[in-house]
């Protein structure tokens, strides 16, 4: 889990340089809903996964990963 903080965490840098404010807010709330949906249908270790990933939008990458969240 904590690779996956830093590789969103990089995401995140990546656009905000490149898109902006605006960008990111687009991309982040796409990303989250993509991880809700998948929550909803998927089963198992799947599932875990992707409710950690919206958990991890839902907080912002980059604030999770300063945070140490493993």
């Amino acid at each position: 889990m904590r690779r996956e903080s830093l590789f969103h965490a990089a995401q995140e840098t990546y656009i905000r340089k490149w898109h902006g404010s605006l960008g990111w807010t687009v991309y982040r709330a796409a990303a989250l809903l993509g991880a809700l949906a998948r929550a909803a249908v998927l089963t198992g270790e799947r599932r875990t996964r992707a409710a950690q990933r919206a958990n991890l939008y839902a907080r912002g990458p980059r604030r999770a990963a300063a945070l140490g969240r493993k």
